[in-house]
């Protein structure tokens, strides 16, 4: 009976077993914490591509669907304005307009410095993506009317990460196809 109650009496933890026991309890909370950390940046990391990824396929479907109906593509690129006292300040732009055979504007798209990439049908106006990198971005098509290049990247931040994406496509008028007799 007296063993029993020895065992009994002895209830308590030392101090050193405490401190053991907290420095290995802190460690264990560190590294969960750290590797907890490091996945939420990568799943972050994957969504944000993802999501770029559905935009600048949202970007080339557009511009390659107007572009096989159009007839001319016109772009223009214009400077940025300085607000006065009577008017805004308005950014940089380039635009890419698609004509049909008769001349009616099918759509116009927009790259603008503030990173908006809009399309204006006849039937509205629509902005497909809001992190645009103007630097990186522009349609081109050499003065050749039934050509257009668009070279569209997308820039964002996870953190402190920066992230970026970019595509590039060709589009073709239908004039280009069209045989003349």
């Amino acid at each position: 009976m007296s063993m029993l109650r020895a065992c009994f009496q002895n209830r308590g933890m030392s101090l050193i077993e405490m401190v053991t026991v907290v420095a290995i309890v802190g460690i264990f909370i560190s590294f969960f914490y750290s590797e907890l950390l490091l996945n939420w940046q990568a799943l972050d990391n994957y969504i944000v591509r993802a999501d770029f990824g559905q935009e600048l396929d949202q970007m080339v479907d557009s511009i390659t669907q107007y572009g096989r109906q159009a007839h001319t593509i016109n772009v223009v690129t214009t400077p940025a304005t300085q607000a006065t006292t009577t008017t805004q300040a308005t950014p940089a732009t380039q635009t890419a307009t698609f004509l049909d055979p008769s001349g009616v504007t099918l759509a116009v798209y927009t790259i603008d410095s503030t990173g908006q990439f809009k399309v204006n049908y006849n039937s509205g106006s629509q902005v497909i993506a809001k992190d645009l990198d103007f630097i990186n971005s522009s349609f081109f098509n050499g003065g050749n009317t039934n050509f257009l290049q668009a070279n569209l990247a997308l820039r964002g931040q996870i953190f402190v990460f920066p992230v970026a994406q970019s595509t590039s496509v060709e589009v073709y008028s239908r004039n280009q196809y069209e045989t003349k007799e």
